[in-house]
């Protein structure tokens, strides 16, 4: 049994999705970290059992059901797109920012940083106006995403991006660039 070559790489593929569960859980993404525990589960039985006789049974396709339920739940329930007091904030500060023009010697002296803040402050407007676009995108995306990738492919997206994860700018990142640049130009 301890020599079985399925159950070595049953086992060995299981662990990724379940390292990834883990981390998953630990960091409060519940849905994501079920749905991961889940495909650990169903990778383990389909390869232990065979691949070939399993993979259109009905226990497969009841697992990939509930990954797929759990993965929406997951897009869901993280989405920036769903925040609307961000979006209220992302409104209030493209407002602020619509009426600044430029940063005061009296708030900052250094006539190069001044500079700086007037290139940033045409990033602030941009990121502010088109905010909750971005997270409507992203939304969509990441529900076709759940929707469609198979548990496998769903599997290694979601390693990569735990592996890769890029924070991305948002409106109030560029505010709080813009507010160090000329203090309590912005008043945030």
């Amino acid at each position: 049994m301890a020599n079985n070559p399925r159950l070595i790489m049953a086992s060995t593929i299981a662990l990724i999705p379940l390292f990834s569960s883990i981390v998953a859980l630990l960091d409060g993404t519940w849905f994501l970290g079920l749905a991961l525990l889940m495909t650990a589960i169903l990778f383990f039985i389909v390869i232990t059992a065979g691949v070939i006789d399993n993979i259109e049974s009905e226990f497969t396709k009841a697992m990939a059901t509930a990954i797929c339920a759990l993965s929406i739940a997951h897009v869901v329930s993280t989405s920036s797109f769903f925040d609307f007091d961000s979006v209220k904030r992302d409104q209030k500060m493209f407002s602020k920012a619509i009426n600044i023009r430029y940063c005061p010697q009296e708030n900052q002296p250094n006539e190069a940083l001044r500079q700086s803040f007037a290139k940033l402050h045409e990033s602030l407007i941009e990121q502010c106006a088109t905010q909750h676009l971005q997270d409507a995108q992203k939304f969509i995306f990441d529900i076709q995403k759940a929707r469609f990738l198979d548990p496998a492919t769903g599997t290694v997206d979601t390693v990569y991006s735990q592996l890769v994860d890029k924070e991305k700018i948002t409106c109030i990142d560029v505010a709080r660039q813009l507010n160090e640049i000329c203090p309590n130009i912005l008043k945030i």
